[in-house]
């Protein structure tokens, strides 16, 4: 993966991989506080989603990182897909909206899955201030029309200096001795999911699982000092 300009060396992360996961709260104040005393993660200030209607908090992994996202404004969120999967999880006591898997390299991506076929929306533009006035931007490309529950991720790609990217820890913090370890997605059709999944994703696994069951995102396993976090 590519940073955007900015100082600071580039971080060390692949090229496609696992960038983060949504986990839908109706309180970001408590939701950190509960993550803390449960699993020992702390979390970070996030900011608003310009446009989407969305707020978040991120915990930091280092490589790569868990947002807490919630609803700050119905308005807006009722008018952009990606926000009504965080309504339509909170509605449905769903853990996890979407995740998302990041690229270097966004517009050739988007090119590749047009020549497989798939019916993919135009890219889109993001962005959020966070709490000490720095701006951040990145590119997304929806896979999923319409925001509908799916296996299947979202494509991000940062324009951001490497200190910038929301899961970034020093190599000291003791945070980073978490590591995201694999995603237990579900759809009503596995075999076709897999499929899916791997022309996506470009042939990557041995991280992520696909069984049957309702579309989504089941489970994320984590490992950390005091042994297996799974999230679900």
């Amino acid at each position: 993966m590519q940073f955007g300009s900015g100082a600071g060396a580039k971080a060390p992360v692949p090229q496609l991989g696992f960038d983060h996961v949504q986990i839908a709260v109706a309180d970001l104040a408590a939701a950190a506080a509960r993550f803390l005393a449960d699993y020992g993660l702390r979390s970070l200030a996030g900011g608003r989603h310009t446009g989407r209607g969305t707020a978040n908090r991120i915990i930091p992994l280092g490589e790569c990182y868990l947002e807490l996202i919630t609803i700050a404004d119905e308005g807006q969120a009722a008018h952009h897909p990606a926000s009504q999967r965080v309504v339509q999880a909170l509605a449905e006591s769903t853990l996890f909206p979407v995740w998302v898997a990041r690229v270097d390299g966004l517009a050739a991506e988007r090119e590749r899955l047009l020549r497989l076929g798939l019916p993919l929306p135009p890219l889109t533009e993001g962005s959020r201030t966070k709490p000490d006035g720095t701006r951040l931007e990145w590119r997304m490309q929806e896979v999923v029309a319409q925001g509908e529950p799916s296996p299947l991720p979202f494509l991000i790609e940062w324009r951001v200096p490497a200190e910038q990217y929301p899961g970034w820890l020093p190599q000291a913090d003791p945070q980073r001795r978490v590591r995201f370890r694999s995603l237990l997605l579900r759809d009503p059709a596995p075999a076709r999911a897999q499929r899916h999944l791997e022309e996506v994703l470009k042939g990557h696994a041995g991280w992520w699982s696909v069984e049957e069951g309702e579309a989504g995102v089941r489970e994320v396993a984590l490992a950390g000092p005091g042994g297996p976090i799974r999230l679900s």
